[in-house]
């Protein structure tokens, strides 16, 4: 990377997502895509990588020890994109990552996730979503597409991942949608939005139900002192206190702005 920068890290990231995806539509991993010698950039976009350790998904992998392209890819992008401002390449490829390992693990060359559901709650510009979606996930995207005045969220989330055949993006207000029953929910950064404008006992509702029928809810919330955060969320036990008798699993903790934000596996009891 030395000598070469790139202009926009958030476009760089979504192709390196597209060329993910192209991989997984053809059922194909590469064990070995780290960013040092194998992902190659021309004309500041990824367009080649080395197939010398690329291999099937039915198939052994060539390597002993493989990890995962989708590992790579995102661990390549913390390190090329750190910054003292956080960047949204860098921010989202922190949170995705301990996300990916939970769910299929960093050593699994197969594709454990696919066919499983995902509603990403929120979604902007879709590309939790389309982190998603590589894994072969079958994933819905919803928000209420008005982040801005000037744009749509929702209409530029289909403009970027036009033709991705198991993603699906609409615009919608989650305290309407009808079911949450799917294998994992993404309700990042939108909870303290709900609070500020429906105040506490709709959104915590709502987030019990995400919980009692889902799968697993991965929950981020901007808490007391984080800009617009709850102000009665202070402690983890005020966040487990959302939903009485969960299971919460910390998956990361990151700074955001000068305060730690941690990002929550919420399941339940049972499970």
């Amino acid at each position: 990377m030395e000598g070469w920068a790139v202009e926009d890290w958030t476009d760089f990231r979504r192709a390196l997502i597209r060329c993910l995806i192209t991989l997984r539509q053809k059922h194909i991993r590469n064990g070995d895509l780290n960013g040092n010698s194998n992902i190659w950039i021309r004309n500041k976009k990824p367009y080649l990588i080395d197939w010398w350790d690329s291999h099937f998904t039915w198939e052994k992998p060539p390597q002993s020890g493989p990890m995962t392209d989708a590992y790579w890819i995102f661990m390549s992008l913390i390190k090329w994109s750190l910054d003292l401002n956080l960047s949204d390449a860098n921010r989202c490829s922190r949170r995705w990552g301990p996300i990916h390992g939970n769910l299929v693990g960093t050593f699994n060359c197969s594709l454990p996730m696919e066919g499983k559901t995902l509603l990403d709650v929120g979604c902007f510009q879709g590309d939790f979503s389309a982190w998603a979606a590589a894994e072969n996930m079958i994933v819905t995207g919803i928000d209420t597409g008005a982040f801005s005045s000037e744009e749509n969220t929702i209409d530029v989330a289909k403009r970027i991942w036009e033709g991705i055949p198991n993603l699906t993006f609409i615009k919608a207000d989650v305290m309407d949608w009808p079911t949450f029953n799917y294998d994992v929910i993404l309700f990042m950064d939108t909870f303290s939005h709900l609070v500020k404008y429906l105040g506490k006992e709709a959104p915590t509702k709502l987030l019990n139900r995400m919980v009692n029928e889902a799968g697993c809810v991965f929950f981020e919330t901007q808490m007391a002192g984080d800009r617009t955060g709850v102000e009665w969320l202070k402690t983890p036990e005020d966040i487990f206190a959302l939903v009485p008798g969960a299971k919460f699993k910390q998956i990361v903790t990151l700074p955001e702005h000068g305060i730690p934000r941690t990002l929550w596996k919420i399941t339940k009891e049972a499970n």
